[in-house]
């Protein structure tokens, strides 16, 4: 199948659960509706308090290039 395509079967809906860390939720969510899943949920899992302001910079990057990029 082609990326951004699928089955639905009438009686069993499609819902994926993306599992990542807390900081980069936002963005995998937001490749997955572009990719064209209809209900997609994230499930976070938490981070090292001490790198989280680190990991939060770094997302804000990537969610840019990914912006610019047309990933998003």
């Amino acid at each position: 199948m082609e990326p951004g395509t699928f089955e639905e079967v009438p009686d069993k809906p499609i819902k994926i659960g993306v599992l990542t860390s807390d900081f980069h939720v936002f963005r995998a969510l937001q490749i997955g509706k572009k990719w064209g899943i209809p209900d997609i949920y994230g499930i976070s899992c938490e981070s090292d308090p001490i790198l989280f302001v680190h990991f939060c910079v770094r997302e804000c990057a990537a969610i840019l290039k990914d912006k610019l990029v047309g990933n998003m």
